[in-house]
């Protein structure tokens, strides 16, 4: 809730262990069912089950008003034990509702009964809970072919889409990318700290009652429980779309069930913790030293913490590339691509990347030279197809880039870069490392793929551009579309992606570094003509379209 630990008191509380032959827990304003009713939740022996959810559950649903009509019973013969009985349902809601009048809340309330039949309540507290949690959709269930899977319990009410991701183990939680639809076998509270980079969550048990369901109501998660086979039928990487309101998961993203969509809830909002961190980002996260040639990109203007870090690595790459040749040391010194294009492609050797037969007096050199197989891998990618130059721009886009060049010298939708602009790569035999700009956005890729498969990776990071923000936003969806189809994990932050693989055959990861090279010189620019959603679409299937015949063209 973003207060201070070190400003709260903490009470240490003992208390004897009951014995118990039947527990659970109550809500005293029904999480499911009608304003009018409560929920009872229970188990034989202690509540831990069912908090966990790895316990079937028994649910008696009764009526909030004296004398507390029982409305349903729902028991599960597969757990055998001590039953509640009708009468002590009806003292245990008459005591829910005294706790809630006295609390002033609705209540969730831990209770168990010891083989005498005395009650106790364990605790009590608010039920969590958000404006969007017991309501369902607006719109029914989809009956159609794109259903995978129907029925279970609502957890919170909701749709959410996004790439499907099952978790089983600790590592598979620490990999667990952002905006992904988490699916597990039970909702254990272990996995409570991915709810918040979740877009909905499937377990395969569970109810309510449970932990995790309770927290994906705080956070406004769309949560479906007691879902059998979700594991089995779902696959990591497949985009699906969850209403938990009506119990049901689908193939694909649907739009019309999204539109309905509300923002999560923010548990910090207005807090003393976000208060401080919003005056203190002020002073970090602003960007003004926006373009590296300009006469203003100098130290007295960096006002911020990104301006430092923006104008140190600009400054040392710089100083990098220009060793060799200040200090006459040629062994070192930055060479230039002989290429066709006006792009200027510069490369270092730290170590072996160069053929050691090649003669490198001369301040060019040609891609025979270079023996660094991440490179060239890379640099097919980025000539497999020949760049058709700046899309098309509508005239609306036009007139806001106009704007934004009058602010900003030196833009011009015709460049395929600035003038004078270089792009560096770093390489050995088994490493490469590029930094690119092309058309005001900014990339950097990073490979090393070594013999044994704990040493290959491959990182990408993108951002910026010179449209509008939610033009930029689009060509950074449709990237990360191309590259989770292709295996890459994916984590977007605005206007920025990083991308990752690990591991894999040498050859799986030449072919991803060539669809890098690919969209590096590909995607410069489209930001100006992605006005719609259309036309995110268009280029997407264009882009993976032509990389699949480039894939298939060199097998």
């Amino acid at each position: 809730k973003g207060y201070r630990h070190e400003a709260t008191e903490m009470g240490v509380g003992c208390l004897a262990m009951i014995e118990a032959a039947v527990s659970g827990l109550c809500y005293s304003r029904s999480v499911a069912g009608s304003g009018d009713t409560l929920d009872i939740f229970f188990a034989a022996g202690s509540a831990q089950g069912i908090v966990d959810g790895i316990r079937s559950t028994h649910h008696f649903l009764l009526e909030r008003t004296p004398p507390h009509r029982l409305l349903q019973r729902t028991l599960c013969p597969e757990t055998p034990g001590a039953l509640l009985t009708e009468p002590r349902a009806v003292d245990l809601a008459a005591m829910a509702m005294a706790l809630e009048n006295h609390f002033g809340a609705p209540q969730d309330i831990e209770w168990s009964i010891d083989p005498a039949g005395d009650l106790y309540i364990l605790q009590s507290r608010p039920i969590s809970m958000t404006g969007q949690a017991t309501a369902s959709s607006s719109l029914p269930a989809l009956e159609d072919e794109r259903m995978l899977l129907r029925g279970g319990v609502t957890g919170c009410a909701g749709v959410g889409s996004g790439p499907v991701w099952i978790v089983r183990t600790t590592a598979e939680m620490l990999q667990c990318p952002k905006n992904a639809v988490l699916v597990v076998k039970h909702p254990l509270p272990e996995w409570a700290p991915l709810l918040k980079r979740a877009t909905a969550l499937i377990a395969e048990t569970g109810s309510e009652a449970g932990h995790l369901a309770t927290l994906s109501r705080e956070f406004g998660l769309p949560s479906l429980l007691a879902l059998p086979q979700a594991i089995e039928t779902l696959h990591n990487g497949a985009m699906v779309t969850v209403d938990a309101g009506n119990r049901a998961v689908y193939r694909g993203r649907i739009e019309e069930l999204l539109r309905e969509t509300k923002p999560k809830p923010n548990p910090m909002e207005g807090s003393p913790v976000q208060k401080t961190l919003q005056a203190v980002l002020a002073h970090i996260a602003p960007l003004h030293l926006l373009d590296p040639t300009a006469a203003d990109f100098q130290p007295a203007n960096c006002r911020t913490m990104h301006d430092i870090t923006r104008f140190c690595h600009e400054r040392s790459v710089i100083e990098m590339f220009a060793f060799g040749d200040r200090h006459h040391f040629d062994q070192g010194a930055a060479k230039r691509i002989r290429d066709n294009t006006v792009t200027e492609w510069w490369v270092i050797n730290l170590e072996d990347g160069f053929h050691p037969d090649s003669m490198l007096d001369g301040p060019e050199i040609t891609t025979a030279d270079i023996i660094s197989r991440p490179m060239l891998a890379l640099w097919e990618g980025m000539h497999a197809r020949p760049w058709e130059g700046p899309p098309p721009v509508p005239l609306t886009t036009m007139a806001t880039f106009l704007v934004q060049s009058a602010i900003r010298a030196g833009l011009d939708p015709t460049l395929s870069s600035l003038p004078g602009q270089k792009n560096y790569f770093l390489i050995s035999k088994n490493y490469c490392n590029l930094s690119v700009r092309l058309g005001y956005h900014y990339a950097m890729i990073e490979t090393m793929v070594g013999r044994r498969p704990i040493d290959r990776y491959i990182t990408f990071h993108f951002k910026g551009g010179a449209a509008a923000d939610g033009q930029r936003i689009r060509r950074i969806e449709l990237l990360a579309d191309v590259l989770a189809k292709f295996d890459f994990r994916i984590d977007l932050m605005g206007d920025g992606l990083t991308a990752r693989i690990e591991h894999g055959t040498e050859t799986f990861l030449y072919d991803r570094l060539k669809i890098l090279g690919y969209l590096t010189i590909h995607t410069r620019q489209i930001d100006m003509a992605l006005t719609d959603a259309r036309a995110q679409q268009l280029y997407s299937k264009t882009f993976i379209q032509e990389i699949e015949e480039m894939l298939n063209h060199d097998q």
